[in-house]
């Protein structure tokens, strides 16, 4: 009984062969679409998971507009530094900002970078 339902479905597939191209193919694109974005979320979620104390840390962003032009930015000034170390319950502050030279260094070792966008 079940070969004669696969004989049947091949005659037809055979037979409609322009139908079966479509069906095959849009099927396979759903299918490859919905991993992808299955992926994407699932390293979405994950980020940073890997921290023991992923909980506890957090991302300041800008919204606004700096010299005309209205965006957001990751990178926090330094004033904004101060008031988040001083005037937060807030452990540890990096600064980060793009577009200037910077000096790394740690004792006697100094490393200077220009990082750009």
């Amino acid at each position: 009984m079940l070969t004669n339902y696969f004989k049947i479905a091949i005659r037809t597939l055979m037979r409609n062969t322009t139908f079966t191209f479509i069906n095959v193919v849009g099927l396979s694109l759903g299918i490859a679409a919905s991993m992808l974005i299955a992926l994407w979320v699932t390293d979405e979620i994950s980020f940073n998971r890997f921290h023991p104390n992923y909980d506890r840390l957090h991302q300041v962003w800008f919204f606004g507009n700096l010299n005309g032009e209205i965006g957001s930015w990751n990178e926090i000034s330094y004033p904004l530094f101060e008031e988040l170390k001083t005037n937060h319950n807030i452990k540890n502050v990096a600064i980060s900002y793009f577009g200037t030279s910077h000096v790394l260094a740690v004792n006697e070792k100094r490393i200077r970078k220009r990082v750009g966008m």
